[in-house]
């Protein structure tokens, strides 16, 4: 190719550069272009499993709440189980009647049972209940039944002035239900 006799490094090295140009042509077609869309597929499947990984976060984060919420209605169901518990039928709601009419200065004049329903997880009770006192140690007393006797509550009531006493005294009439465990009944 040279006009001239010298060796033909030229001409090897001209081939040289050709092979490589060729051998790196060959290799970024045939590695690194593979090579490129595995990165992009695997990025892309990163961002999916990211995308999975949040939503099961947050999936995780809703079962969490739901748990908590059972949990706290599992807790309530169980308050709700003792206040019956504490309800030991009539003689147990008299005395404790007494205590807290005693405790708010009323007086517990009567106290009359009435009829029983049986339901498969507690019993109810009517009971009428004769109170006298003073209107503003009534209010204390009903603020107080629902703390301390909470398994008591009142159907209706009626108030009335007496008359014949100077010292502003009431005759109150309050009609309750009673709740008890059936197991705790007292006929």
């Amino acid at each position: 190719m040279l006009l001239c006799r010298r060796p033909r490094i030229f001409d090897i090295d001209a081939i040289a550069l050709a092979v490589v140009i060729l051998l790196a042509a060959l290799t970024w077609i045939g590695a690194i272009r593979p090579l490129h869309a595995r990165r992009l597929a695997a990025a892309a499947e990163q961002q999916e499993h990211c995308n999975q990984l949040e939503q099961a976060k947050q999936q995780l984060a809703r079962l969490e709440d739901a748990v908590a919420q059972r949990q706290s209605l599992a807790a309530s169901l169980r308050e709700s189980r003792d206040l019956l518990a504490e309800s030991n039928g009539l003689p147990g709601v008299v005395t404790a009647l007494e205590r807290l009419c005693l405790e708010t200065n009323l007086l517990l004049e009567e106290f009359v049972p009435g009829p029983l329903t049986l339901e498969p997880h507690y019993a109810q009770r009517q009971a009428i209940v004769q109170l006298n006192g003073r209107f503003h140690h009534f209010h204390l007393f009903l603020s107080r039944l629902q703390s301390d006797l909470p398994y008591l509550w009142p159907r209706s009531m009626s108030i009335a002035a007496r008359p014949d006493d100077e010292t502003a005294m009431c005759h109150i009439t309050l009609e309750l239900d009673i709740f008890t465990p059936p197991d705790n009944l007292v006929p």
